[in-house]
Parts: C-alpha cells; sequence; structure tokens
C-alpha cells in the first residue's frame, strides 16, 4: 500500500492535518509510547491512516491536539 505522509510537528503541519482529517470518513490509528525509561508511559508517535495520507504526529512536540477531536468523534467515520 503506498501513500502520501505528512510529518505533523508544527502548529502549521497540524492545521494541514486537521483540514484534511475533517474531510475523510475511514481513518486507522497506531499509537507508540516509551516506557522504558518513564514510571508511567510517554505517547512519543501517534500514526493516523486516512486514505490518501498518513499523518505522523510527534507527540513530545507540545501541539494542540484537540484537532483529533472532530474526526474520532464523528459517528459517520470508520
Amino acid at each position: 500500500m503506498n501513500t502520501d505522509w505528512l510529518l505533523v510537528n508544527t502548529p502549521e503541519a497540524a492545521t494541514r492535518a486537521a483540514d484534511r482529517l475533517r474531510k475523510a470518513s475511514i481513518l486507522g490509528i497506531d499509537t507508540e509510547y516509551d516506557s522504558f525509561r518513564y514510571f508511567r508511559e510517554k505517547l512519543c508517535l501517534i500514526q493516523i491512516y486516512a486514505p490518501t495520507t498518513t499523518y505522523v504526529l510527534d507527540a513530545t512536540a507540545n501541539l494542540d491536539l484537540s484537532f483529533l477531536d472532530k474526526p474520532f468523534k464523528n459517528k459517520s467515520v470508520v
């Protein structure tokens, strides 16, 4: 499966991703945690697949991730 990908590690990239993810009807998600050096697991990476693009979100970049609310709360998104 070949898709484009977008690294989301700046507010500008987050805005681009938010605009595109709101239009998606199918989403897949994968997360990566670091639990080796921390007492609690630390979220490091979020990968979101939409039919034409995979978004790779740097969860350590202190981004406002609230833009993920709408696509994942949308009941018509699979």
